[in-house]
């Protein structure tokens, strides 16, 4: 299902990034290549002839900041998150504003941000028409406020990464799988005593009724099975 998405959400970049043609872009190097990348991203933003880059990386005391797409704006940028999607979320939002942080903190001015969706009522002629498949949506203005409350949201992160004493103190729950399965849950589920056989592999990832049953008492496949 992730696998998918990411799919889903890079075909939708391809198809969107034209529409800053001409740009030039950051060739991905893995973490071994990520001080290459910061480079290559300021030489690019401080080339007056290039107007738009794909895939800039920013980084400022070891928070990195992957963006979709920079537009120059006189000796401001202007800031593209793509996604795959019809409707806004907020969680959107959350990462515009973190990349809006990023960004400043690395010393640039950004003039605009935006997020770009897919129209709902566009319907395909002969031609795909990118004009009418994308909407843009400016919201500088609210990731400006958003991003006033990074700063402790990264402070409060970094310390509860840095001690197994600061994880925090929550319940899994349906938070674990939205928007996408949590990297750290095999992690936590161990700290909440659960088996490698748990509730939570139930097949064809049926989020919604693992957290149920687990909250019911039921904590393994096991006892699922005897309901």
């Amino acid at each position: 299902e992730t696998n998918n998405v990411i799919e889903e959400s890079k075909k939708t970049k391809v198809i969107c990034e034209e529409m800053f043609k001409p740009f030039a872009r950051v060739e991905p190097r893995g973490e071994v290549g990520l001080a290459q990348t910061l480079i290559e991203t300021d030489m690019l933003l401080d080339d007056k002839e290039v107007r738009s880059v794909c895939d800039p990386c920013f980084e400022f005391e070891n928070c990195y900041a992957k963006l979709d797409v920079v537009k120059k704006w006189r000796n401001q940028i202007n800031i593209y998150l793509i996604k795959a999607s019809t409707k806004m979320e907020d969680r959107f939002l959350d990462e515009l504003a973190f990349q809006y942080w990023v960004v400043t903190k690395c010393g640039y001015k950004v003039h605009q941000t935006f997020v770009i969706i897919l129209n709902d009522e566009y319907v395909r002629g002969v031609k795909l028409n990118k004009k009418e498949l994308f909407v843009y949506l400016d919201f500088t203005d609210v990731v400006k406020n958003k991003a006033l409350l990074v700063d402790e949201n990264v402070r409060n992160i970094k310390a509860a990464l840095s001690s197994e004493e600061n994880s925090p103190d929550r319940d899994l729950d349906m938070c674990c799988f939205e928007p996408f399965k949590c990297p750290y849950f095999d992690y936590c589920k161990s700290l909440h005593g659960l088996p490698e056989r748990s509730i939570f592999e139930i097949p064809r990832q049926m989020h919604k009724t693992s957290v149920k049953l687990y909250k019911e008492g039921i904590s393994t496949l096991e006892q699922a099975l005897d309901i």
